[in-house]
């Protein structure tokens, strides 16, 4: 790699941190409004998505921040050696699975939580396409992974009564990437990059 590709690589790779960090701060802002917001719609069915703007900002904020940092750190894991906009999710979330199962017995993960956090990494990915291209989420788009997830289980995480599981599942997405490799990164003043 030419010290160019480095710096590019170094930079996306801090802008993408950088994205990471500001999502967690909105998703915050965000968060701190749920409840009350939630509450009148406790009782009722259908799902109140398009009544609760915050739970919306919520759901799509945590989406992105997922999936920023899911690029960002499979970036990192790869030691900047690939450009990142050439990434696509589903090679991702390949990536992450086969890098993440061989570090799942020493890090004391059962296989079945192992199970939940693949799950969870899937149903965060499925989420954010269906919002991105198709608005809310909705039982009539085509999901790539109905062989491993319910695409009933990701219309459940745009049910605003639903936002504590939606939340763990969020959660146990973040767990995964994680468990990612984090080689180190270091710049030198004459402009060098040195990554192990």
């Amino acid at each position: 790699m030419n010290k160019k590709t480095e710096t590019l690589g170094v930079g996306n790779y801090f802008g993408g941190m950088g994205n990471v960090g500001f999502l967690w701060s909105y998703l915050k802002y965000f968060e701190k409004k749920l409840e009350a917001e939630i509450v009148p719609y406790k009782k009722i069915s259908p799902p109140a998505y398009l009544a609760c703007p915050n739970f919306a900002a919520w759901l799509r904020i945590y989406t992105e921040l997922i999936c920023n940092k899911l690029l960002t750190e499979i970036h990192r894991a790869d030691k900047l050696q690939k450009k990142i906009n050439t990434y696509q999710f589903r090679e991702m979330v390949e990536k992450i699975i086969r890098i993440t199962e061989r570090k799942i017995a020493t890090n004391k993960i059962k296989k079945n939580e192992f199970a939940k956090l693949k799950k969870a990494i899937k149903m965060v990915v499925e989420l954010r396409h269906t919002l991105q291209h198709g608005g809310i989420p909705n039982i009539l788009r085509d999901i790539k992974y109905k062989n491993d997830i319910d695409e009933e289980d990701i219309n459940k995480m745009g049910v605003p009564q639903n936002y504590k599981e939606t939340k763990r599942i969020f959660y146990d997405a973040n767990r995964l990437i994680d468990l990612l490799p984090k080689p180190t990164i270091r710049a030198y003043k004459n402009g060098s990059i040195k990554i192990n």
